[in-house]
């Protein structure tokens, strides 16, 4: 299982080719919208994806798997990564951009 909090590239901007972001939901009745939504170090929104959510009851865990390819990050800095049910934050993980040292 590939788990991190921060990405060391060589050079800005950079391409990371292939990125999983993983949430698991509970305490939630009935069908609704999650959004993921991925924000530079000022709070610009760098790429978002929206997914139907159908919880059928209140203990019900839902799983979801998001993709991005391609994420460019132009600049070093702490980027956000936020997630939202019915446009209402549930949570958020920060991840780290830096350049490797030489």
């Amino acid at each position: 299982m590939g788990l991190f909090n921060s990405i060391k590239v060589s050079a800005f901007p950079t391409r990371h080719t292939r990125m999983h972001v993983y949430v698991s939901l509970t305490n939630y009745i009935g069908e609704t919208k999650g959004m993921l939504k991925f924000l530079d170090p000022e709070g610009n929104v760098l790429a978002q994806i929206q997914e139907p959510v159908v919880f059928q009851d209140k203990f019900a865990t839902i799983e979801l798997n998001f993709v991005i390819n391609g994420m460019v990050f132009p600049k070093p800095g702490v980027y956000t990564i936020e997630f939202l049910v019915s446009h209402q934050l549930v949570g958020s993980r920060k991840i780290e951009i830096t350049r490797k040292e030489k």
